[in-house]
């Protein structure tokens, strides 16, 4: 059996091609040359697209002659968030981890993921995805076209295969912020005290789960 596995780091993208039965690998490497230009000093955004062509080549170099592999896993970097419409599509940048804005001063002189933290008595830091979305909700900054996010790992997953909703993983719910590691769910009291629709979360997956399957 062969698989792949896609690690869709911050400055390096990389696959493995992994042969279950002879334990002989193949990994190939990209630079992450998708950062984008901003106004903004605290701004840490890259193209989530092009990121999608990327991975979508590592794959194409890495499958087999016969065109075969049993699965395509994905892991790479946390706490980002992506926008997406009602298809599926991006509608927004990567807000990667780096992005500061959650950082800055929102009210009584505390920022916005310490408010946050006061707020729900939950660990929340700059660069989480969901004080990045607290603070674009704030600020009036979430695409008019978007219904709901999630990591970047979840958007190359689905745009390789044929998902249209995300499908996210415990570990990369975790890290969005706002998440109850027991009950491995998102917090909903957490969110409403927020007034951050729960709806806009892509569902959680309790165990190893097909998102979808490639053309």
């Amino acid at each position: 059996m062969k698989l792949i596995g896609i690690d869709i780091g911050t400055s390096t993208i990389c696959g493995v091609l992994y042969d279950t039965a002879t334990g002989q690998s193949e990994s190939l490497s990209k630079a992450n040359d998708t950062w984008l230009n901003t106004i903004h000093p605290w701004e840490r955004m890259q193209d989530a697209n092009r990121i999608v062509d990327i991975a979508k080549q590592l794959i194409d170099d890495l499958m087999p002659a016969d065109g075969h592999v049993a699965g395509i896993g994905f892991t790479g970097q946390m706490h980002g968030i992506v926008y997406l419409d009602g298809a599926g599509h991006a509608v927004s940048p990567l807000y990667t981890w780096q992005d500061g804005r959650a950082g800055l001063d929102y009210k009584e002189g505390k920022s916005y993921a310490t408010w946050m933290r006061e707020v729900t008595g939950m660990n929340v830091s700059a660069g989480y995805g969901l004080a990045t979305h607290f603070y674009n909700l704030q600020n009036g900054l979430v695409p008019a076209a978007a219904v709901r996010l999630c990591t970047i790992m979840d958007y190359v997953a689905m745009s390789i295969s044929d998902a249209s909703v995300p499908l996210i993983d415990p570990s990369n719910a975790a890290s969005l912020g706002l998440f109850d590691k027991q009950r491995l769910q998102f917090d909903e009291q957490s969110l409403a005290l927020l007034g951050i629709d729960s709806g806009w979360l892509p569902a959680v997956a309790r165990r190893v789960t097909e998102v979808g399957r490639m053309g």
